[in-house]
């Protein structure tokens, strides 16, 4: 969890360029949670335990994005499973944690702080 979201520094560069904000108004939204791409198996996911730590640390809304399955499990009930669009176009921040196909290729919107621990959406 630390490596993902401190050595990434997303969230102190939202707040830096957006001063109105604080931490609590930025809203995260995870990318992947699923024990490796594709699937749909979440059982000793390592993606699932940063989203849960992430979920039980962060302020602000955070939302999660698996199109592989209907309803999250019960440790992440205080977020929303949310869909492509609506996490693109709502979230100030996203989190990529697991690299299913749906994700590539993907336009991110200029707003969008991204943290890629997969290496599919490099960002320049």
């Amino acid at each position: 969890f630390r490596r993902v979201l401190f050595r990434s520094q997303a969230l102190g560069a939202h707040l830096a360029s957006n001063p109105s904000k604080t931490a609590s108004d930025v809203v995260i939204a995870c990318f992947g949670l699923a024990f490796k791409a594709d699937i749909d198996d979440l059982r000793e996911s390592p993606a699932l335990a940063i989203a849960s730590e992430l979920l039980n640390r962060h302020p602000g809304k955070v939302m999660m994005v698996e199109p592989n399955i209907d309803c999250l499990p019960t440790k992440l009930a205080a977020a929303s499973l949310a869909g492509l669009d609506e996490a693109l176009d709502q979230a100030d921040i996203a989190v990529l944690l697991v690299d299913h196909r749906q994700f590539k290729n993907l336009f991110l919107p200029k707003h969008l702080g991204v943290v890629d621990t997969r290496g599919l959406w490099l960002v320049s």
